[in-house]
C-alpha cells in the first residue's frame, strides 16, 4: 500500500471538489486577499460579480452596462441583445448613455449610420 490510509478514491475527490464550490458560493469570494468589491475591468468594460445570473461568464462576472439596461426594462436581456455606449466610453454606465438594439445587425447599422 505505497499511499496507506491517505489514498483518496475518485468518489472522495469529488466529494471535496463539491464542498469546497458550495463554501465557495456560501463564503464568496472576499476571503481572498485580491478581492476588490466584486468590480474588474474586461475588455475596457466595467464587469460585476454575479455568479447567480443567468448569463454570468465562467468566473460568475456579468458586464454592468448589461445589468443596467435589465434593471430599466425589467427583465433579462437576451443573449442576442446589444447595448450600445453613446458616447463611447465603456466605463460610463449610466442609463442615459446606453441604448438597446434587438441584436448585433441593428446595432452595427446605427454604427454605420453615425459614421456617415
Amino acid at each position: 500500500m505505497p499511499y496507506g490510509i491517505y489514498e483518496r478514491t475518485k468518489q472522495c475527490r469529488e466529494n471535496l471538489s463539491k464542498a469546497q464550490k458550495e463554501r465557495n458560493i456560501r463564503l464568496g469570494p472576499t476571503l481572498h486577499q485580491n478581492w476588490r468589491g466584486g468590480k474588474i475591468s474586461c475588455n475596457g468594460y466595467v464587469a460585476i460579480y454575479k455568479p447567480q445570473h443567468p448569463f454570468c461568464d465562467g468566473k460568475g462576472y456579468v458586464f454592468e452596462h448589461r445589468l443596467i439596461m435589465e434593471q430599466k426594462i425589467g427583465r433579462y436581456l437576451l443573449e442576442e441583445e446589444r447595448v450600445h455606449h453613446i458616447n463611447k466610453n465603456k466605463k460610463d454606465n449610466q442609463i442615459v448613455n446606453l441604448m438597446l438594439f434587438p441584436n448585433e445587425s441593428e446595432h452595427q447599422k446605427h454604427h454605420h449610420r453615425i459614421k456617415k
